[in-house]
């Protein structure tokens, strides 16, 4: 008879292995020999065929080698099907009830490979014994309990006829001279343990109760598997990260910073572009600093682009500058986002390395610090960078390009597009031959603009509404290419890494008043009814020619006098003194303008209307376009402040009505100007008072008086206001007082100049000489191997500080005379460690609120030697609501300033659109401000603040890395199949959960007796399996969700409904339909998919397997292996 699991004759009953074996099997014994065996064939042999009197069973190829004990589990297994997998628990206990009777015999046949199949079945009546022998081994699709694409054949027979009698004297001589019933362990001691014994164990870790940590870590495993082994098992990658792991940049970095490096680097090296958006304080410089390393060990020539005010900070680390690292020799260019335009990149600049040299590199990384400055692609630095940096028609060379970035994304998503086009030199299509198969850049992001936009409006909004919107492949390219971890998760995952905690905001709210008659802040704004004429002389040429949107004068103009009034607000906020200079600057702008003016009326003599700002106002208006882009269009025609646009008097053909304006404006500057010198004269003879500065006083005396640290840190945006704070608080006898700005530095013992890093060693020693400078000849020479631990110096600070008392002069004088007092513009707001200081004061509120957070970074950072440190903000109102009352003034007045000329007093329909097109603060921004009354905490990364964060999987994987490198045996020893559950705890992120299933789906299903199966998809989902049709909306869509969800609850105890433990089939059924559910609902989304692909260009099909021309064939719940879950329950 031929038994082959399919084939079913008039001539045979039993086509089936199993079914021939349960019906003539009766009490008699049942030797088998198979070369694997599976979980639920076992249990039916405990079901079905038990009543037999012994069993005695010789395996095979299951028992070789192998140290992957998961595999062998795995292959117990055998069908990893969603409705078996769901009921594996139960068939893998009924297997070891099976295996554990004492008639259940087992050996194994181990160091020779056993290819046979046999079932010889021995009665005590002859005529029912029975022998089958062929192909089937014993599992689901050998014994023929499962649907297989296995070809299987058998010949079976009963009775005693010889072929039986030469079957059973070849069994007796594999069972007693060959066979073994103690199998060696692939340990170094190559221990024997019982055959049996061993497989009831494997076979245990598929009912064993696992808890959420364990079934947590396995997921995360499951999706970056891949990822993980290209960084353990890529041996020239190893060999390359072993020299950098020797540099000192490499070794000083905590463990999250280096796993951000190399996941950096293996972007870099696979996608040639990669994003860093750490949140403020985790170490964005000194990470990226590792990265350069890297490259440049490899052989590229770094290239570092950041704005000028930040050029200070990455000086310090070049080789040559006697830094911690001056070891390592780390070489790269620094250039100034200002020099991407004209031929300031050139030798008549750079001498020493120009652009035509920079150009002729063949290996260049580019890293571009704050680059979501350079976020407009059609302005002409970013062009500049593209055309003349970049060289996109270079395609053998190569240039890779490394992002430092704000976490917190812009109203437009189209900022982030164009820092990926920089990494593909500009192309739309850079991505579309790369794995990420993505078309066009500009087609994913509309789609994601036009759901953020959705998502804003909702007042009660949540990041996860807006994320679960996002197509995966939109998902998949921000997660290539973005590295950025929150503070919290750094806070959770490397506890003993603390920040100080921080002490709830102290909040001064001053208006600014009382300017000579200007009693109030309206006064002021009436004062300010000016138009700016001088900045926009292209309004009064009649028929002005205009070749393109992007070289439109009145637009460039137009925008220009928006951010001058801006700069004056800022001013006005900031100090008197800071306000009078500007007023008085524009004041001289207007007087000279309409002396050209008379000049040509009255002599003829044509001269031109140019702006004449400093390097320093050019700065600062940059400044103002970049924080103040909050229009929600998508593209907004660029204007570039520093380009000079001289417009000659003869073109003005309005020159009267010119000239007429400008005195108008002339008259309105004056009168500001002269209550404002009323003020500053009062000021000066102790008449006047200036009520901010005065709290600030205040605030210092009682900190330094209440406080053994005498450290305080005052920020303000202008110059000029650091330097009026840093005089009248000599004056008021301030102790060990300096200020630093961009261009000038000076300290109360008489230095004065541009460089600042002394000065910063002198207020922050402990940060900037003792942790960040490279000690080990005064170590070496002076200590013995007591203060090493391995092979780095481990020496407390009151030892170094003796060190440097007896041996080192020169630090010694730096220490003995402290700074205290440290005024600074925001050229120190980042990438500078000031931890020694534990009191930041905002002067003046930046009205990025990001801005805010960053100067807090300076001494809100991991391995602060404060417990506790504290801000202090100073508000231009009576509260934070007559602020925003304030900002709404400003907005007002400058609505009424976009019509030239206009004396319009009342606000009408227009202007109010005029206004709510063009915020000082969008609501994100408004929000993050009003927060920051409350609490330090949460800024960045709330519910309704979307950052590059929530766009990648990064801080996952990087868990799953460390927990790796700690316990690389637990991934050995996990099986697929098994699952947990816990009970859901409400959190601020989701109040409510209904009872659900997270599950691990594997695509396309494991072949039949697979023992090295690769997933070629790996779908994470999360379901709900009530009966309540209402819980489709709380639904999680979106991996970084789901994981989320995990996270928080890893640490729960394992909680399973009895029912499901049990394996009741009822609500396994269920589970497998909600499973179901989800399978089939993916169709949809996929089929969109690539029908949108079509429209973008892509239109060959990437990576498309067989099964997946035909989605509905695909998305089939038969095609998926179900290798992990979990049971989230209510109660």
């Amino acid at each position: 008879m031929l038994l082959d699991n399919k084939t079913k004759t008039e001539d045979n009953d039993y086509f089936k292995v199993f079914d021939f074996i349960k019906n003539y099997t009766q009490q008699g014994g049942l030797d088998l020999v198979t070369g694997y065996f599976s979980v639920n064939a076992l249990a039916l042999l405990n079901d079905e065929v038990n009543g037999a009197e012994k069993f005695r069973m010789i395996l095979g190829n299951l028992m070789q080698d192998d140290s992957q004990v998961n595999k062998i589990i795995d292959l117990l297994n055998g069908d990893a099907g969603i409705d078996n997998t769901l009921a594996l628990s139960t068939a893998a206990r009924k297997a070891v009830d099976f295996l554990e009777q004492e008639k259940v015999l087992v050996k194994n046949i181990q160091k020779n490979f056993c290819h046979a199949k046999t079932y010889i079945y021995t009665d005590k009546d002859s005529i029912r014994n029975f022998h089958i022998i062929g192909s089937s081994n014993l599992t689901d699709a050998g014994l023929g309990i499962k649907e297989s694409s296995n070809v299987e054949l058998n010949t079976a027979a009963t009775g005693n006829n010889n072929d039986y009698k030469e079957l059973k004297n070849w069994f007796k001589h594999q069972w007693e001279k060959v066979a073994q019933d103690k199998i060696e362990l692939p340990d170094k001691d190559k221990t024997k343990v019982p055959v049996k014994g061993h497989i009831i164990e494997l076979i245990k870790n598929l009912f064993k109760e696992y808890t959420p940590h364990d079934l947590y870590f396995k997921v995360l495993y499951e999706l970056f598997k891949e990822d993980l082994l290209s960084l353990t098992s890529d041996a020239e990658f190893k060999r390359e990260i072993e020299h950098l792991e020797q540099t000192e940049i490499y070794k000083i970095l905590f463990p999250y910073q280096q796993k951000g490096a190399l996941s950096l680097i293996k972007m870099l090296q696979k996608y040639n572009g990669a994003i860093l958006a750490d949140a403020v304080g985790l170490g964005k410089t000194w990470t990226a600093l590792a990265v350069m390393k890297y490259f440049e060990n490899k052989g590229y020539t770094v290239v570092l682009f950041c704005p000028k005010k930040l050029r200070q900070n990455w000086e310090q680390y070049k080789s040559g500058s006697g830094s911690r690292f001056e070891r390592d020799e780390i070489e790269y260019l620094v250039r100034n986002h200002t020099d991407l335009q004209d031929e300031r990149l050139s030798s008549d600049y750079y001498s020493d390395f120009p652009l035509s040299k920079i150009q002729r590199k063949q290996k260049v990384l580019f890293v571009i610090d704050e680059s979501h400055n350079l976020r407009n692609d059609k302005s002409s630095r970013y062009k500049f960078l593209v055309d003349n940096v970049l060289l996109p028609e270079e395609t053998s060379r190569e240039v890779k390009v490394l992002h430092l970035s704000a976490t917190p994304i812009n109203n437009k998503f189209v900022d982030i597009r164009n820092q990926f086009k920089l990494m593909t030199k500009g192309a739309d299509n850079g991505f579309e031959k790369s794995e990420l198969a993505v078309g066009s850049l500009e087609s994913i992001f509309r789609t994601a603009q036009k759901d953020f936009n959705d998502w804003s409006e909702h007042d009660n909004k949540k990041i996860a509404d807006f994320i679960s919107k996002l197509p995966q492949k939109f998902f998949d390219l921000t997660d290539a290419l973005i590295v950025a971890r929150t503070r919290k998760l750094i806070e959770v995952e490397f506890g003993e890494m603390n920040f100080p905690k921080k002490a709830e905001p102290i909040n001064e709210y001053i208006t600014p008043a009382n300017f000579g008659d200007l009693k109030s802040f309206d006064d002021i704004l009436k004062a300010l009814r000016v138009n700016l004429t001088a900045y926009r002389p292209s309004e009064y040429i009649k028929d002005l020619k205009v070749e393109s949107v992007l070289d439109n004068p009145k637009q460039r103009e137009k925008f220009l006098v928006k951010m001058m009034y801006i700069l004056l607000m800022k001013r006005l906020e900031s100090s008197w003194f800071s306000f009078k200079s500007t007023v008085e600057n524009i004041l001289a702008h207007h007087e000279n303008a309409l002396n050209k003016v008379n000049e040509f009326i009255e002599k003829k003599i044509d001269t031109a209307i140019e702006d004449d700002f400093s390097d320093e106002t050019e700065d600062e208006l940059e400044d103002s376009v970049s924080e103040n882009d909050n229009s929600n269009q998508q593209e907004v025609p660029p204007i570039t402040l520093g380009k000079k646009n001289p417009v000659p008097l003869s073109s003005i053909t309005n020159i009267d009505i010119f000239k007429k304006h400008l005195e108008g404006d002339i008259a309105k500057l004056k009168v500001l100007q002269s209550n404002l010198s009323i003020f500053a004269t009062d000021f000066a003879n102790g008449k006047a008072e200036d009520e901010k500065l005065n709290k600030l006083i205040e605030h210092i005396k009682a900190k330094q008086k209440e406080s053994p640290n005498k450290k305080v840190l005052i920020f303000t945006v202008f110059r000029d206001t650091a330097e009026y704070l840093y005089r009248e608080l000599s004056k008021r006898k301030i102790a060990n007082l300096a200020y630093v700005s961009g261009s000038i530095s000076e300290t109360y013992d008489g230095y004065s100049g541009v460089k600042f890093e002394e000065i910063l060693e002198r207020f922050a020693p402990y940060t900037k000489l003792y942790n960040e400078k490279d000690w080990t000849e005064l170590y070496e020479n002076n200590l013995t191997d007591e203060f090493r631990e391995g092979d780095k110096w481990k020496v407390p600070f009151e030892k170094w500080l003796q060190l440097i008392k007896d041996s080192d002069s020169k630090t010694q004088k730096k220490i003995a005379n402290p700074i205290d007092v440290l005024i600074a513009t925001d050229c120190l707001s980042e990438g500078q460690n000031l931890q020694d200081c534990d009191t930041v004061v905002n002067y003046d509120i930046h009205w990025n609120p990001v801005r805010l957070i960053q100067r807090m970074g300076r001494i809100d950072r991991i391995g602060s030697p404060n417990a506790t440190i504290k801000g202090i903000n100073f508000w231009p109102g009576k509260n934070y609501e007559d602020y925003l009352r304030l900002k709404k003034r400003v907005e007002e007045r400058m609505a009424l300033m976009s019509v030239v000329g206009t004396e319009m007093q009342e606000i009408t329909e227009d202007f109010k659109k005029i206004i709510e097109d063009n915020p000082l603060l969008p609501k994100q921004a408004e929000k993050m401000l009003s927060q920051l009354q409350i609490t330090w905490d949460d800024i960045e990364d709330g519910d309704e603040t979307v950052g590059l964060n929530d766009l990648s999987l990064e801080q996952f994987r990087q868990e799953l890395f460390e927990f790796f490198k700690q316990d690389e045996e637990f991934f050995k020893r996990m099986p697929n199949g098994v699952f947990t559950g816990f009970q859901f705890r409400t959190s601020k992120k989701w109040e409510t959960m209904p009872d659900c299933i997270v599950a691990v789906l594997g695509y396309p299903r494991k072949p039949d007796e697979s023992l090295n199966h690769i997933y070629q998809e790996i779908h994470l989902l999360h379901q709900p399996f009530t009966d309540d049709k209402k819980t489709e909306t709380m639904i999680l869509k979106n991996n970084q969700e789901i994981l989320s969800l995990l996270r928080n609850h890893k640490m729960e105890h394992r909680i399973v409904p009895p029912n499901i433990d049990k394996g009741d089939k009822q609500v396994l059924g269920k589970l497998s339909a909600a499973l179901g559910t989800w399978v089939k609902s993916q169709t949809t989304p996929v089929a969109v998919k690539e029908i949108q692909n079509l429209f973008v260009g892509d239109t060959t099909p990437k990576n498309i397997l067989p099964e997946q021309k035909k989605l509905e064939d695909k998305f089939r719940s038969e095609n998926f292996d179900l290798i992990n879950w979990f049971i989230i329950s209510n109660k």
